[in-house]
């Protein structure tokens, strides 16, 4: 059956997690966290037009809000089975295999992206300064000193990620000994007291260079502790899940959070090129806390929230959202460069943002139109399907255990609803068993 052959494609783009568990919610949250973001980077309205047009162009705006989105599900699903573990073992700290894991997730795509945009920069211009462009990404050298992200102005969460990856075992070892709820407190408060005192004493003089000071590591952390949080409740609860269903209805206060500060961060900045201490607090503490109550989501797979996040469509973005975030940007912006302002013109306008493939071939079908699709075609089938066949190949091989779980439902059940749930986990199995459970 076609159902059949796409699932078994889709169970080979998967890598199952080093704690052998997996949510489809937390899949969904992630399709709406790359959405946000291509929204954010790629879509625009004129703020000086009609009143639609300047309501359109703060929603656009509030694209930004899924990268906190982003940190809050690393933070979630990386230290849940640290604190699994740190429940029977009050001096547990390390998780074999940990950093490997982590490296092989992330580097190959990473790797791979730098040297396609290096590539067609190269083939666009030929300017040399790619190549230290692209040195500089590898190294993180633009994350540490400030270097223009010539390549893409995305890369800097990833090393915040990077950051959160290099501390999270590091924490666990400053609490050796505690037990898991007074370790998941102590590491709550420092990682979100620890920013906001960096940020205050780090804090730019110029307006020039505020984003960059303000956002890299270790000034963008807030988020990870409240998904750290998170999954320490996850880690007890499981364990004795009466009542826990009925805290799924706090994932609505997580969604108007998150709508109130990203309507308050658009309105204070309103014609402000320079932010205060108070828009930035806002901007990076309100997005976190919003995500921990959105995360409560996960308790009741049968909620209508719940249904809509494990829909097929958006777990699928979130599979492929890390590919997509590494090269949306880029291609977006040569979209928008080649084709120019809309000016009202629909077809423009769709040609820069939506489906620059598509409406572009009908204006310029020699020039514009099959480049994109070739990059789009690269960006697809090298982002997505190499990176990933080459991260199970070195994970097998690393060994480990890792692969002794079995693959996920969400992958398995994207096309077809006949898996039964497999877990002993009885939250799991109930989020297994959800709307497309057996």
């Amino acid at each position: 059956m076609l159902s059949e052959s796409w699932g078994r494609r889709l169970r080979q783009w998967f890598i199952p997690s080093s704690s052998g568990v997996h949510f489809d919610v937390a899949d969904g949250l992630r399709g709406v966290a790359i959405l946000l973001v291509v929204v954010y980077h790629g879509f625009y309205a004129n703020p000086n037009g009609s009143t639609f047009s300047r309501f359109l162009s703060r929603c656009f705006e509030m694209g930004w809000m899924g990268v906190p989105i982003f940190f809050a599900l690393s933070a979630f699903l990386l230290s849940l089975p640290f604190f699994r573990r740190r429940e029977d073992d009050s001096a547990f700290w390390r998780m074999n295999g940990f950093g490997w894991r982590r490296a092989l997730k992330i580097v190959p795509p990473y790797f791979l992206s730098i040297a396609l945009l290096t590539a067609f920069s190269w083939a666009r211009s030929h300017d040399t300064s790619c190549f230290r462009a692209a040195l500089a990404n590898a190294s993180g050298w633009t994350h540490l000193a400030g270097v223009p992200a010539y390549l893409n102005p995305s890369y800097w969460s990833l090393w915040v990620e990077i950051g959160f990856y290099v501390t999270l075992p590091l924490a666990f070892l400053a609490c050796c000994g505690q037990s898991a709820g007074r370790t998941a407190w102590i590491l709550l408060i420092v990682y979100t007291a620890a920013p906001i005192a960096i940020r205050s004493v780090l804090w730019p003089s110029n307006s020039g260079d505020w984003l960059y000071h303000l956002a890299r590591f270790p000034n963008s952390l807030d988020c990870f502790g409240w998904g750290l949080f998170f999954a320490y409740i996850y880690s007890r609860l499981a364990r004795n899940p009466s009542g826990a269903r009925s805290l799924a209805r706090l994932g609505w206060l997580g969604i108007a959070l998150l709508i109130l500060a990203g309507w308050t961060v658009e309105l204070r900045g309103e014609g402000v090129t320079w932010p205060t201490r108070t828009d930035v607090a806002i901007r990076n503490c309100f997005p976190g806390i919003a995500s921990f109550f959105m995360l409560f989501f996960v308790f009741d797979a049968q909620s209508v929230a719940a249904r809509v996040l494990s829909s097929p469509a958006l777990r699928f973005l979130g599979i492929v959202s890390y590919e997509w975030f590494l090269l949306h940007q880029p291609l977006q912006t040569f979209a928008r460069s080649w084709v120019g302002n809309a000016h009202g013109r629909i077809g423009a306008y769709l040609s820069a943002t939506v489906a620059p493939s598509l409406a572009a071939l009908a204006r310029r079908p020699r020039a514009f139109g099959p480049r994109v699709l070739f990059l789009l075609a690269a960006h697809y089938a090298l982002g997505t399907s190499t990176s990933r066949s080459f991260q199970s190949k070195a994970m097998r091989k690393r060994g480990r255990g890792y692969l002794r779980f079995p693959l996920s439902a969400s992958v398995e059940r994207v096309l077809s609803t006949h898996r039964a749930p497999t877990r002993e986990d009885p939250l799991l199995t109930q989020d297994l068993a959800g709307p497309f459970g057996a």
